[in-house]
């Protein structure tokens, strides 16, 4: 919603008189989503939770993150209902990815979820937005009235600026639920009651409120003048001036004082208290333990102790300045691991060597703040004599002018850019690039990002990839979630703010180069006509623009099986912006395994009386064990030319059958066999002139009877010519004893005197 200022005559005339019996100004709303567990990111300085549904939540809501109240901190005695689910934060949705959800701000503080489900939660929070208070005076006239001044319940972005408050009876201002509030240059005194039970306070912060700032304010005559309690948590307390603290348990003692700076218990943490001179500080003064990280900076203590209660653990006190005489650090039994160091108490100064003696100005400024005018900044701490500086605050008050006023018009010197940041193009993963803006007038620095597909803007806090967020000049280690990211510097002061020109980061888009190729390749296939991809991609060479890692990836990925005879391999390069290119070569399969066929044994075979050709049945001549890794294309044989012999005819004599086997890739193997046909069956008496043998076929003795030639050697073979037995003799009848030869079909080589025989015999 638009800015809703509320303005008046400048405090210090007449006032506006309330005669309200509640709240004079309320601002409040009731907009509540349905609780979600949250199941992870909840760990201290995560800017990403997960939940169990994110359905329900969209970018630019706010959250409310809440957990159980654990008993260790929350001791019985000090338990209500309504301090219940008292830790928690109220942050920004910046983006929303599946069920996780990123916050505009890192948590501060490690949750627990000891409890299981439902111990921490998250539910979404409608605040109302922009609405502010500036130069009035307003005084409560009924001492009956029920509530506070300002009360701020579920709002953001609202203000409290040059206000005059007079009397209350509970708050001057109350915060509650709410974030990014500031309460500046105002003056809050007196009230109608200053018991217990909340009466008589000036500013007080409660619900998980955060980010708020309450500043250079000036309160008199209260209870407690600022209050932090039930969760709040990130605040800062500034440059305050409180005096004449009040409350109804003093009886008259004028030494008998309440703390202006109250920690109340359930659990506040990570609150700062800086610059701020007061009378007596307390953490925790009631309701049991402040939580970690509550720090007291450069604060004077005027009349009282500062002091820390009830298990109120790992608080700091540090450069603070205690001026009343007796007043001192009083820790007490059980608080733990705080750190004290620099305190000036009553001129006694003490370091803890474990820190560096010099102290930073300030833990929320980056430079000294306008409203400072020519007063020396930082004004208080060990390195300035005791009681010797002061603040503006007390200043005016002082000067009985305690209101400053907030110049809203033409008066305004608000901050003036001069040099504006500027776009980063072709940028590198990896590298840093800086944003840098000049100007005038400007106090404050706050550095925002737009990321690429989100509508809302975040503040930007240092860590790894982003530093100098709160100077003119912001560092970026650029990562590949940044592309087309913008930014954009948000500067300020006491007078407005100023809000530079958009500036982007856009990451490299040149893709990587390959160097070399990769030719067509020819494999050869396995015993499956299969080939498996070797890796590829280290025998090429790429190079980038960019000095980034380059992932190469080859389809079909390594190890995968191909059984194409042409396949297509392509090697692509990608660098960590996600720019890419490619390149592919084939790989032809190559088959040069030859078949396998093996031949049925040599036959003879004698006729039938009155047949003079024998016809084959079936596939009795046919081969077998026929294989071949790529499959068999052909079978064929020299008689026919076909791929089987049924019902050929064969004469008598020998016929030699050659088969061929042909694979597809033209591989081929062959194995033949003989048949020989004899005319008539029994026994046959082979004669070649003067030399016949018998019987044939034989079974076991094989007669040779040679006529006018003795025989020299006998020598007999397979078919395939191999010399199975030698027989050296010299006459001219004799035999040879087969009984152990196998079925078959051999030679018998027959030397003589005078010539060579050969004979075929089948053994029976």
């Amino acid at each position: 919603m638009a800015a809703r200022t509320f303005s008046g005559a400048f405090p210090g005339g007449y006032p506006i008189i309330s005669n309200s019996n509640t709240d004079l100004f309320s601002i409040l709303k009731y907009d509540y989503g349905s609780y979600v567990d949250i199941v992870g990111g909840y760990n201290k300085g995560s800017t990403t939770i997960k939940v169990s549904d994110a359905s329900s939540f969209k970018a630019g809501n706010y959250i409310q993150i809440k957990q159980k109240n654990i008993l260790q901190l929350f001791p019985q005695e000090w338990a209500r209902s309504w301090s219940e689910d008292a830790i928690g934060m109220i942050v920004k949705i910046v983006a929303i990815n599946d069920d996780s959800i990123y916050i505009d701000r890192p948590l501060r503080i490690d949750f627990s979820n000891d409890g299981g489900t439902g111990y921490i939660k998250v539910r979404s929070i409608g605040l109302i937005e922009n609405v502010g208070f500036e130069n009035f005076y307003i005084k409560a006239n009924n001492p009956e009235m029920e509530g506070s001044s300002f009360f701020f319940k579920n709002t953001a972005n609202c203000w409290v600026c040059g206000i005059e408050s007079e009397f209350t009876k509970y708050h001057h201002v109350t915060i509650h639920q709410s974030c990014n509030i500031e309460v500046k240059n105002s003056y809050f005194h007196k009230s109608y009651s200053y018991g217990g039970g909340g009466k008589g306070y000036g500013v007080a912060l409660s619900g998980q409120s955060g980010n708020c700032l309450i500043q250079n304010n000036v309160f008199d005559s209260l209870r407690h003048s600022m209050v932090t309690h039930l969760g709040a948590n990130g605040n800062v307390f500034a440059y305050n001036y409180s005096i004449h603290p009040l409350w109804d348990e003093a009886n008259g003692d004028p030494e008998n004082i309440p703390p202006d700076i109250s920690v109340h218990g359930h659990y506040p943490f990570m609150e700062l208290f800086e610059g701020n001179i007061v009378q007596e500080i307390t953490s925790s003064d009631w309701w049991g333990p402040a939580g970690i990280g509550i720090t007291f900076f450069r604060n004077r203590v005027e009349k009282s102790n500062l002091q820390l209660k009830f298990d109120s653990h790992k608080q700091n006190i540090l450069g603070n300045e205690l001026t009343g005489g007796n007043t001192i650090i009083q820790i007490r039994d059980g608080v733990k691991e705080t750190i004290v160091h620099g305190n000036n108490e009553n001129g006694n100064i003490e370091y803890d060597s474990n820190y560096s003696n010099i102290l930073g100005s300030s833990f929320y400024l980056k430079t000294k703040p306008s409203f400072f005018l020519n007063n020396i900044w930082p004004s208080i701490g060990p390195e300035f004599q005791l009681n010797s500086g002061t603040i503006p605050a007390k200043i005016r008050f002082l000067q009985g002018k305690p209101v400053q006023k907030c110049s809203c018009g033409a008066e305004a010197v608000a901050p003036k850019i001069t040099l504006q940041p500027v776009n980063q193009s072709c940028v590198c993963i990896g590298s840093t690039v800086n944003f840098t803006i000049e100007g005038e007038n400007i106090v404050d620095y706050q550095w925002q990002i737009l990321y690429d597909n989100v509508d809302v803007w975040a503040d930007l806090a240092d860590n790894l990839n982003f530093s100098g967020t709160q100077t003119p000049v912001l560092s970026v280690l650029v990562n590949k979630n940044l592309n087309n990211a913008k930014f954009r510097c948000k500067t300020s002061n006491e007078f407005g703010e100023k809000i530079s020109e958009v500036a982007k980061i856009v990451l490299d888009s040149i893709a990587p180069v390959f160097d070399s190729v990769i030719t067509d390749t020819i494999v050869e296939v396995n015993e499956n006509c299969e080939a498996s991809l070797k890796d590829y991609t280290a025998e090429i060479l790429v190079t980038d623009n960019c000095d980034n890692d380059i992932a190469i990836t080859q389809m079909p990925a390594m190890g995968t099986i191909i059984s194409d005879e042409k396949n297509i391999i392509k090697l692509v390069a990608t660098d960590e912006a996600g720019n890419s290119s490619e390149i592919e070569f084939s790989i032809k399969l190559e088959d040069n395994t030859s078949p396998e066929i093996k031949c049925v044994d040599s036959v003879l075979i004698n006729l039938d009386q009155n047949q003079n050709f024998y016809t084959v049945t079936g596939t009795e001549f046919d081969p077998f064990d026929i294989s071949d890794n790529c499959g068999i294309a052909s079978i064929s044989n020299n008689v026919n030319n076909t791929s089987g012999l049924k019902n050929e005819k064969f004469p008598i004599g020998t016929t030699t059958i050659v088969w061929t086997v042909k694979d597809y890739a033209d591989n081929e193997k062959s194995c033949s066999m003989v048949v020989l046909i004899n005319k008539a069956t029994g026994t046959n008496v082979l004669n070649r002139e003067d030399i016949k043998i018998f019987p044939n076929p034989v079974k076991s003795k094989l007669h040779i009877i040679a006529s006018g030639s003795a025989i020299k050697k006998m020598t007999i073979y397979s078919l395939s010519g191999v010399a199975i037995q030698e027989i050296a003799l010299d006459k001219e009848n004799t035999e040879i004893d087969l009984s152990r030869f196998n079925h078959g079909l051999y030679v018998l080589r027959i030397q003589t005197e005078a010539k060579v025989y050969i004979f075929k015999f089948l053994k029976d």
